[in-house]
């Protein structure tokens, strides 16, 4: 994703933000910077890319965000941040050492 369309759909309710951002949201100090995580539904993964906002591919070296496309029944629709657990399952899978940060704090609330 382009940084200069990334405020543009992210102010979308029906994109979701995971990983470091959603761990600085939590007020874990993981360093968001310009890699995203982001969870939608095809319908709507499929309207980004009209818009060109969002290019998608299978596997891109060096890509700057991560499109996790989720179930039409996706229950989150009241959030745009997912929760920690879901943060952590991001940085864990890409062997991000943030996903310790979160970790510990997941322990420490009990999440």
């Amino acid at each position: 994703m382009h940084p200069r369309v990334a405020d543009r759909v992210l102010a979308r309710l029906d994109v979701h933000v995971g990983g470091r951002h959603a761990a600085d949201d939590a007020g874990i100090p993981a360093g968001a910077g310009e890699h995203w995580d982001l969870y939608v539904r095809p319908s709507v993964l499929a309207e980004l890319e009209r818009s060109r906002f969002v290019t998608c591919q299978a596997s891109a070296v060096g890509a700057n965000t991560v499109v996790h496309i989720v179930d039409d029944e996706w229950p989150h629709d009241a959030q745009t941040r997912m929760p920690l657990s879901v943060a952590w399952c991001d940085l864990a899978d890409a062997g991000d050492r943030a996903a310790g940060l979160v970790a510990d704090r997941m322990q420490r609330t009990k999440v």
